[in-house]
């Protein structure tokens, strides 16, 4: 398993992204890790990469936070769990959020799905219209 990520350090003006983004509606179901209700809250990630998502979050979720995570991919028959860590969180008003997240890859095989996932989208991106 992989040790937890450290936050990222901002600086101001510069693209911190590491891994290539792709935007798609791309399904995400997350809750706090060790959450007492099994409910889980639901959004469409606004940018995923093989290392982190994006995505507007309701209720309280502040930086550090760990958060298990589901992601409904278009190349896998069902869900893919792990867990994220909330590298920043940004707050919208009327109780929402946008969130940073870094994925905590529990082995090699996630961690390829998440990277032939992202690649199916930019090659996808990338094809001429037609």
């Amino acid at each position: 398993m992989m040790e937890p990520p450290q936050p990222e350090r901002r600086q101001p003006g510069g693209d911190r992204r590491q891994a290539p983004r792709v935007v798609r509606g791309i399904i995400l179901r997350y809750r706090a890790v060790g959450a007492q209700e099994p409910t889980w809250s639901a959004s469409t990630l606004r940018d995923l990469s093989r290392i982190g998502a994006r995505f507007i979050a309701e209720g309280a979720v502040e930086a550090g936070q760990r958060l298990d995570v589901q992601l409904v991919l278009p190349i896998t028959p069902q869900a893919l769990a792990l867990q994220a860590s909330v590298v920043w969180a940004k707050p919208m008003g009327a109780g929402l959020a946008e969130v940073g997240v870094r994925f905590i890859l529990p082995d090699a095989t996630t961690e390829r799905l998440l990277d032939q996932s992202v690649a199916h989208f930019l090659q996808r991106a990338q094809r001429p219209p037609g």
